[in-house]
């Protein structure tokens, strides 16, 4: 499964795209991102490096293991607010957009 995932992710990075991969705990996501090579890190609930360099995209590869959840981060604008009463996002908002 990991090969394939490498497959994957490898794809993206020669397209010079960015990518998250999702694990079921740290201990995968640390394997994969092994795999994967420099181009990959591990973000953890204790140490938000990883999210930085991601975001200021000197890292292609973010691996994030599930124990963190999936959050979706808006821009703090009241036209969101306004417009579907929070900016909390369910997968209903996300399909009627």
């Amino acid at each position: 499964m990991i090969e394939r995932v490498c497959e994957v992710v490898g794809e993206q990075i020669q397209r010079n795209e960015r990518t998250f991969v999702f694990t079921k705990n740290d201990e995968i996501s640390f394997q994969v991102a092994q795999a994967i090579g420099y181009e990959a890190d591990v973000f953890q609930k204790e140490n938000t490096y990883a999210y930085h360099l991601f975001a200021d995209e000197k890292c292609k590869v973010l691996v994030v293991s599930e124990e963190l959840g999936i959050g979706i981060n808006l821009p703090n604008a009241n036209w969101i607010r306004a417009h579907h009463g929070s900016k909390s996002v369910t997968i209903g908002n996300i399909t009627d957009a």
